[in-house]
Formats: structure tokens, sequence, C-alpha cells
């Protein structure tokens, strides 16, 4: 019974990955649609709830960091690249 109440949960979850799938990683919903990758160790590290909304604000912005250093680090990356091809 438990198994079938897991899955209905999760079809009614979409899946829009904003950032892509990284080793030992997890998926975080941080909305019905929108699912950002993160560590599995910062995923666990609260515990939270889609559906009855405990702890969710607290991982929302735990993950939104995340995805935001990630797109910082891509970003300075990015350009060391390309000064070294002008270099």
């Amino acid at each position: 019974m438990a198994d079938a109440r897991t899955r209905a949960k999760r079809r009614t979850l979409g899946f829009n990955p904003l950032n892509s799938p990284l080793l030992g990683c997890e998926g975080h919903h941080v909305n019905r649609f929108d699912v950002i990758y993160m560590p599995t160790k910062l995923h666990q590290s609260i515990h939270h709830n889609q559906h009855t909304g405990r702890g969710m604000a607290q991982m929302n912005a735990i993950a939104y960091n995340f995805l935001f250093k990630q797109e910082v680090e891509a970003a300075i990356a990015a350009k060391e690249i390309q000064n070294v091809n002008c270099a």
C-alpha cells in the first residue's frame, strides 16, 4: 500500500531539470515541476516534504544556492578558456 501511495504522489510531480545530473547526486523538486540536481548528502541534510511543505523553504534555499554556485563556476571556467584562447 505504501508503494502505491508513493507512486501516486510521484505522478503529480513534473520533471524539468534546471541543471545536469552529477555523480552522487539526487534530484530535488523545488516546486511541482522544476528539479535541481544536488549532492545526496546535501539533499538529505534537511528533512523536507514537497506535499506537506515541511522543510521546503530551507531545502529550496540550499538547492538554489547550489545551482547558483554551479552557474558562477561555469561562467568563470568559460571566461578562463576564452582568455587562454585569446592569448
